[in-house]
């Protein structure tokens, strides 16, 4: 197998009838950034297989982060085992694992969203750093763009790329308070493992007439130790996008 779509969908039903007892009726790439994902209907069911690069080595991190919410009875995709109890297998440049398959709604599709939707993602968002806030893995202590520590160095390294006058005086604005009124505030925050990537597409909602609610809790790649409250902050973010 090679991380490529054509390859893995002539090789990926072979691999998951040796390594997981799995006969595939029908394999279909749905999505992926850092991996690619494949909707499978199979002899158990409909599952989510994820397809990376074997080298990257923060998935075992984030498999632990998936562990954790399920643990903790979040809705966040549940590992299936290999035959031989593994949560993984790998080869020949790949890693490849499989996961329950979550059905739902974006978060970024539904057009009403109650008040008591909007409750069940705050209360999501606090539950997902608890179950998180005690994990300890060495892949954790890393940050990158969306790390809310690093959020005025990202700001300063793309301000010059603010389409228009008003734009740029957003980011501006933007980073003028962070600098005077977060970042001075950030080491005496609580700290912890948080998913840090709530955001509308991520969140998958049963839309329900009347009763929505959350199903889905999906994608822990942004996973980092950083200050517990950013778990919050992003997820209300994107909550008021659109």
């Amino acid at each position: 197998m090679t991380l490529d779509p054509v390859t893995n969908t002539a090789a990926l039903p072979a691999l998951l009838r040796e390594r997981y007892g799995l006969d595939v009726h029908d394999l279909t790439l749905v999505h992926g950034e850092l991996d690619l994902t494949y909707r499978v209907e199979s002899s158990a069911g409909r599952m989510a297989v994820k397809v990376r690069d074997a080298v990257n080595p923060s998935l075992d991190f984030e498999l632990r982060v998936l562990v954790a919410l399920a643990d903790a009875g979040l809705p966040a995709p549940a590992i299936r085992p290999t035959i031989d109890g593994s949560d993984r297998c790998e080869g020949n440049g790949v890693v490849v694992w499989v996961t329950n398959w979550i059905d739902g709604v974006p978060w970024a599709e539904i057009a009403h969203r109650p008040a008591p939707l909007l409750r069940d993602l705050g209360r999501t968002a606090f539950q997902a750093a608890r179950a998180l806030g005690s994990l300890e893995h060495a892949a954790a202590m890393r940050t990158h763009h969306w790390d809310l520590r690093a959020a005025g160095e990202s700001l300063r390294r793309h301000a010059n790329e603010a389409s228009s006058p008003l734009h740029a005086h957003i980011v501006e604005d933007a980073l003028n308070s962070f600098d005077s009124r977060v970042a001075p505030r950030l080491d005496a925050l609580p700290s912890g493992v948080v998913h840090q990537d709530l955001n509308d597409h991520n969140i998958l909602v049963e839309s329900r007439p009347g009763a929505p609610t959350i199903v889905g809790l999906l994608d822990p790649g942004d996973a980092v130790y950083s200050v517990v409250v950013s778990e919050l902050a992003v997820a209300v973010a994107y909550a008021m996008l659109r």
